[in-house]
């Protein structure tokens, strides 16, 4: 018997740098359609496009109401990355920054998830996946706005999961930790010294390693509500 591997419909938001461009780079691989999103850089996005034209970039400003077109006809997975990150102790915080922290990371996807949960519904195995920080659990110096908008992210994801589970959606959240990146390796020495070292393994978490949980879980069929903490630094 020949086995047909299903393909799948999966929107990226936030996927045109680190993470979300390299899950969006494995969905490509494994032959599915993707939607990925950026805010203002498109350029790997497009370059990935000259490869595979199963790609469709998508312009997405989450201080907007709505997503910009293209939406895609049909959607199996919705996964959130896109958010923002500001760094300010509370005392000199601005009341309308750390609206805009909120507005951008927690209210914006939530009427994100409000607007595509018909196409989501339409899905035979739809999965939608929150990705958090483990800050949202262990809180971070300077960043109040920051973490309390991821962890207020997982109680709407746990209470996403109880009103979508008659629509068969699984939500879940992905808590991915400090990771190897283009990005992280922009820190000073000391400070990844210092967070390798909290880290109980001694080690980071790599991109390749993300994807590949954040992919198998996509493919389940009965796991909903829960919170994966995929970084190795005990609280």
């Amino acid at each position: 018997m020949l086995y047909l591997k299903s393909m799948k419909t999966i929107l990226i938001t936030g996927g045109s740098s680190g993470l979300g461009l390299r899950l969006c780079v494995d969905y490509l691989v494994g032959g599915h359609t993707v939607y990925a999103t950026y805010l203002r850089h498109p350029n790997s996005l497009l370059y990935l496009k000259k490869r595979y034209s199963q790609l469709t970039p998508t312009f997405l400003d989450l201080s907007l109401p709505q997503i910009a077109s293209p939406l895609p006809p049909q959607l199996d997975t919705l996964i959130l990355f896109a958010g923002t990150l500001h760094s300010s102790l509370v005392l000199r915080e601005q009341p309308e920054t750390f609206e805009a922290i909120i507005q951008t990371n927690l209210s914006s996807n939530a009427m994100l998830c409000q607007q595509l949960h018909p196409l989501l519904e339409a899905s035979q195995n739809p999965h939608l996946i929150i990705v958090s920080s483990l800050s949202a659990l262990k809180g971070s110096v300077g960043q109040v706005a920051y973490s309390a908008s991821k962890a207020a992210l997982i109680g709407f994801a746990k209470s996403l999961a109880k009103e979508w589970a008659k629509d068969q959606i699984k939500v879940n959240v992905i808590l991915p930790g400090f990771m190897t990146s283009r990005q992280t390796l922009t820190l000073e020495p000391h400070q990844i010294s210092h967070l390798c070292e909290a880290n109980i393994l001694k080690r980071f978490g790599t991109l390749k390693e993300i994807s590949s949980v954040i992919r198998c879980i996509t493919d389940t069929h009965s796991i909903s509500g829960q919170v994966f903490n995929l970084d190795s630094r005990l609280l």
